[in-house]
Order: C-alpha cells, then sequence, then structure tokens
C-alpha cells in the first residue's frame, strides 16, 4: 500500500522517510531520522529499474524498517 503526504510517498510508518519514484528506475528519498538524503539517477532507462535493489540495500545496511 502506498502513503502519501504533500506529494511524496511516505516509506515507513512513522512517516519520517519520504521520497517518490521516477521513470527507469531513478529514485529519491530523505530520512529524518538519520539526517540522510539520497538520489539515484541513471542516464540509460529502461522497464528494469536497478534503483529498487539499491535502495533495498541501503535501507539494510542503515537499518530502516519499513
Amino acid at each position: 500500500t502506498n502513503r502519501y503526504g504533500l506529494g511524496y510517498q511516505l516509506m515507513t510508518a512513522d512517516n519520517l522517510m519520504f521520497g517518490h519514484n521516477g521513470y527507469g528506475g531513478s529514485t529519491a528519498f530523505a530520512d529524518q531520522k538519520s539526517n540522510l538524503a539520497v538520489a539515484f539517477a541513471k542516464n540509460h532507462y529502461n522497464q528494469h529499474g536497478t534503483g529498487g535493489k539499491v535502495f533495498s540495500k541501503l535501507w539494510e545496511v542503515l537499518g530502516v524498517e519499513r
């Protein structure tokens, strides 16, 4: 289930992480808890985006529970 606040996806239950997926696997998010903002932009778009895999691993390293 996707939840939105002010146009951004709310990514955690406490609403401290928000961002949005873009076309072709580009993604950006900000985590207020860790004071971190990250963007992943590609210069070659395709239907098999890799941004999700990159961010899943990053969230795992940060200990983010989604």
